[in-house]
């Protein structure tokens, strides 16, 4: 089974695709199982964030054992690889790939976080970072820290939040910036999002609450509110 993620042109404009296709060569067999939309060619610019839909993918999986046994070489270690919590990918001279993971040492489950650095072209890969973030946080219930909160991904989820709270409130709030982000693992993902937006010109602290289902393009506000006054 092959998972391809390609970029294609739909009238004339740069759109990225997953690709999932059976093949067979034994017997000359090819079909396509799922063909989808995951982007169009302004999340694919140059040091922006994407989150891949399937973090568990074979080739996912491969990336992150690969690391885990890089990790296990040069500090000597016996972790054992379990699953992939979370994937977010980035364009740089090739794919910067941040992996949210689960693992054992000694029998206990901990959840690491690895940045690995890929260039098919060369048949390159390189872990350029591996941590520890927890000890099973990332299960359902458990919430984790995002290191990179001002990303393209999480401010666009505050956008879609503080529009969602003018429409329901008639309000005119304008976002400036994340603060801060959470994330827990549920049916989906839960997002705690601290952010800074103007009211009437005065700049505002608030805390979001937002509900996604990635495979079901599902983005839901379970909660917005005030915390702070700033400065106008």
């Amino acid at each position: 089974m092959y998972y391809i993620t390609l970029a294609a042109t739909d009238a004339g404009n740069k759109k990225e695709y997953e690709a999932k296709i059976w093949v067979k060569e034994w017997e000359d067999f090819k079909k396509v199982i799922d063909f989808k939309l995951v982007g169009n060619d302004s999340e694919k610019k140059l040091g922006g964030f994407t989150e891949v839909p399937f973090p568990n993918s074979p080739e996912f999986q491969d990336l992150t054992r690969f690391a885990v046994h890089q990790y296990n070489k040069d500090q000597n270690a016996h972790l054992e690889f379990v699953e992939n919590l979370n994937v977010k990918k980035q364009v740089v001279a090739g794919m910067l790939y941040y992996i949210t993971f689960a693992a054992t040492d000694g029998g206990k489950k901990k959840i690491y976080e690895t940045k690995i650095w890929v260039k098919v072209w060369e048949n390159f890969k390189k872990v350029v970072e591996f941590k520890l973030v927890g000890d099973d946080s990332a299960k359902p219930g458990g919430i984790i820290n995002v290191p990179f909160p001002n990303s393209p991904e999480f401010q666009d989820l505050a956008r879609f939040a503080v529009q969602d709270y003018n429409k329901k409130e008639n309000a005119h709030l304008e976002f400036v910036e994340v603060l801060n982000v959470k994330e827990q693992v549920v049916a989906g993902m839960m997002y705690y999002i601290t952010l800074v937006a103007t009211d009437d010109g005065y700049k505002k602290i608030y805390k979001t609450k937002i509900w996604v289902k990635e495979w079901e393009n599902f983005k839901e506000v379970q909660e917005f509110k005030q915390i702070v006054y700033a400065t106008k």
